[in-house]
């Protein structure tokens, strides 16, 4: 999008396809010219965005100022086979189920794909979990 970042953000939120039609409605590669020829969930999220990165850069102006940021995720990756369940990469790592799909919010059953993947695993598992993979 020649470096027009507000139509790229665009495109990641509601696809190409929706953007590239909208620009050859409004016949002008300008977001906000675009803006009432896009979905409506596509409208808001780029003056939602601006508003998320204004507040965070600003947040005692906002009222924001009392803020904690949750603490840097330390993890390890470690490249798993296919089908492994969550419920064994925990045990094998001693910590909860709880904790690996907070690590790995991608999932959506416990179990990874059915091909090899990498996993999000606590600081210092991996080279455990590996070898007791191995093992079995």
């Amino acid at each position: 999008y020649d470096k027009n970042w507000e139509l790229a953000v665009g495109a990641y939120e509601s696809g190409e396809g929706n953007v590239d039609l909208a620009i050859k409605r409004a016949k002008v590669k300008d977001y906000w010219a675009i803006y009432k020829y896009l979905p409506r969930e596509t409208r808001n999220f780029v003056p939602n965005l601006l508003a998320a990165i204004l507040i965070t850069k600003n947040r005692s102006t906002y009222g924001f100022e009392h803020i904690r940021f949750a603490p840097k995720l330390d993890y390890e990756i470690l490249r798993v086979q296919s089908d492994l369940s969550l419920w064994t990469i925990a045990q094998l790592a001693d910590v909860s189920i709880d904790y690996i799909r907070y690590l790995n919010p991608e999932f959506r059953v416990n179990i990874t794909p059915p091909k090899p993947y990498l996993v999000r695993v606590p600081m210092g598992k991996g080279n455990i979990i590996a070898e007791k993979l191995r093992g079995r």
